[in-house]
Parts: C-alpha cells; structure tokens; sequence
C-alpha cells in the first residue's frame, strides 16, 4: 500500500511538472528557419516588424502570443510565438485582433516594442 501511495505522488508530481512546463512557455524559442544568437546591445537595437493575428493573452505574465507573418530584418519566417509586452500595451487588445507590432530581442526573448490593432 505505501509503494503505492508512493508511486500515486510520483506519477502526480509529473504531471504537475509537465502541466506547467505547458502552461508557461519559454521566452526563447529555437525555431527552424530562425536566425538566434545570444542578443548583445546591439542586437537589442535591432527592431522586427510585422503583422499578426493574436492567438493568446496572458495578463497575469504580460505576454501575449501571435500569428505572425515573416520578419525580414531579422531573417524570420511565418510562426506563431510568444512576446514579452507591458501590461499598458495590451490594454484593448484580445484574442482573434490582427495586429501590427514591432519587437527586439533581448537574449532569448522576443519584447514588444510598440503594438496596436489593425483593420
């Protein structure tokens, strides 16, 4: 019975792991026909622009997360990721809205430089 109750915490301390690893997706997403280095100040200064249709906003971490065409300052193709943004910059703005934006990149993780809706 112990090795059980044992193996029953194991098993729900997985899963607990496992659903927030899902939950909260990394800043730095390594993607196929993606340029990333490590971002240095200079890099930082290197703005992307695009458009995109938003897919999710999570106010509680200030991230909101887009469906973007490609970016070709920084060599990106189409995908979908999630931005760093204030709480400020997604004020009025939800799931579904087309958006045009600019970011940079600060190490791994892609910030919101400006935004708004489009359309």
């Amino acid at each position: 019975m112990k090795r059980i109750s044992i193996l029953i915490a194991l098993i729900a301390a997985s899963l607990a792991a496992v659903t927030a690893v899902a939950a909260d997706p990394p800043n730095g997403m390594n993607m196929p026909g993606m340029q990333m280095s490590g971002a240095t100040g200079a890099q930082k200064e290197k703005l992307g622009q695009t458009t995109g249709k938003v897919v999710q906003i999570d106010q509680a971490h200030s991230r909101i997360t887009i469906a973007h065409h490609p970016v070709p300052a920084l060599g990106w193709p189409a995908m979908t990721m999630t931005f760093q943004a204030t709480t400020q910059q997604l004020q009025g703005i939800k799931a579904g809205d087309r958006v045009d934006f600019q970011f940079y990149m600060h190490g791994h993780a892609a910030v919101i430089d400006r935004i708004h809706k489009i359309g």
